[in-house]
């Protein structure tokens, strides 16, 4: 199979959307076969109990399957951006450049669990969730400039930021109550004590229906994301033709414009 087919162009596209799927519902089934709390696991929890091996290595597996993705989607989108267009140009270009950092992201979120590497597990999932949700706004904001559909794109970047805000507004009032309660939460609790980590039980994060409010806007956040850049990378490119892809060092561009609809 050559590198430049749309054999390994679909292939990529559809085999990390479902390593997600499998990774993330499959390990949340798994949490509630342990006998875990229905509602609601932060989607990073998952990394601990039985379901840890396949959300490590799923997710990071599912990051380097989309890495080749988001460099097939900028060329066969480049239509309709010329250097006339400086602004857009680069902003196209940085499009790829998102879609990349949110790979390393999601990988950075499955090799650094909450519970042993916390800072790092941290820093990487802003990378997801804010990197996922400016892939969404640059790519409404290339489909408006090219007189495609957009506003269903524009629509879920909103749902995206709202979720954020959200989970951020849960989060912080959870804070608080944990703090007013005098209760010392430490994410160590998902290592030393998983059942009772996951079952609510005192101690763990769980334990405050705030927190779990957080962690549904964030499944709401990471499912606006998901399976909008899942939709537009499949619509996007599963007519492209890769081997009539463009001669990057001569900028020539003779590639049709696919339709989103």
């Amino acid at each position: 199979m050559k590198w430049w087919s749309q054999t390994r162009v679909n292939l990529c596209v559809r085999f990390g959307a479902a390593l997600a799927c499998l990774s993330w519902l499959g390990s949340y089934v798994i949490w509630l076969a342990q006998g875990c709390s229905a509602f609601l696991p932060f989607v990073s929890d998952f990394a601990g109990g039985l379901s840890g091996p396949l959300f490590m290595w799923g997710m990071t597996a599912t990051a380097i399957a989309l890495s080749p993705s988001w460099f097939d989607y900028y060329h066969a989108t480049k239509e309709g951006l010329s250097s006339a267009h400086r602004f857009f140009a680069c902003l196209h270009k940085s499009q790829a450049v998102v879609g990349v950092l949110c790979s390393i992201s999601i990988a950075g979120v499955a090799l650094n669990p909450w519970g042993e590497r916390l800072s790092l597990h941290l820093f990487f999932a802003n990378g997801v969730f804010n990197g996922g949700s400016l892939y969404l706004a640059i790519d409404s904001l290339l489909a408006y400039k090219r007189g495609q559909p957009f506003k269903l794109v524009l629509l879920m970047t909103c749902s995206a930021y709202m979720s954020l805000l959200a989970m951020l507004l849960f989060g912080s009032k959870g804070s608080s109550q944990i703090h007013a309660d005098g209760d010392t939460i430490t994410f160590a609790m998902i290592v030393s004590d998983f059942e009772g980590y996951c079952k609510q039980k005192k101690g763990s994060l769980h334990a405050y229906w705030s927190i779990n409010m957080a962690a549904m806007f964030e499944w709401m956040l990471l499912a606006s994301v998901t399976l909008t850049c899942f939709v537009r990378l499949h619509a996007g490119l599963r007519e492209w033709q890769p081997s009539r892809s463009p001669n990057i060092d001569t900028g020539t561009n003779s590639l049709p414009m696919i339709s989103h609809q």
